[in-house]
């Protein structure tokens, strides 16, 4: 019969395993702290921070590929940086308007800037949409803006 009890007192042996165990000791720490620093750059959001962390201190390996699947895709910078480009495009395009005081990007809609209270847009006395201030005529109805009226009287 086998003894395997003379097998984990030899020396070799106990080496190869305090090796394997410090070395997955530091990969585990390793990964603890990697995920901290991810996940805190990723999401503001507290329960999934907490969700990440402890699903790596708690299964060492199996909790790296946990988060593996729960990880957000871009940091925090990067979709920052998404949105200025979206910002941007729409601006090029010319879906998004400027405050004329400001300079603050204000959506299509807008009557007034939510920053500095800049009227930006009028509503047409015939029809009551909403017009752009440049315009001179609605473009919905056909009358004459407020302001070409009122040139015409003066």
């Amino acid at each position: 019969m086998l003894n395997f009890g003379g097998l984990f007192t030899s020396k070799p042996v106990i080496f190869s395993l305090i090796f394997f165990g410090v070395a997955f000791l530091s990969l585990w720490i390793a990964s603890v702290f990697w995920v901290y620093q991810d996940i805190f750059n990723r999401s503001k959001n507290v329960v999934l921070q907490i969700l990440s962390i402890a699903c790596v201190i708690l299964f060492p390996l199996l909790g790296l590929i946990v988060y593996g699947f729960i990880r957000p895709g871009h940091t925090l910078d990067e979709r920052r940086l998404l949105l200025l480009d979206e910002k941007i495009m729409r601006q090029e395009v010319g879906e998004l308007l400027l405050c004329p005081s400001c300079r603050k990007g204000l959506e299509t809609d807008y009557v007034y800037c939510p920053n500095c209270k800049t009227k930006v847009k009028e509503t047409c006395a015939k029809c009551n949409k909403v017009i752009d201030k440049k315009f001179k005529i609605c473009p919905f109805c056909g009358h004459s803006s407020h302001h070409e009226a009122v040139v015409k009287d003066v």
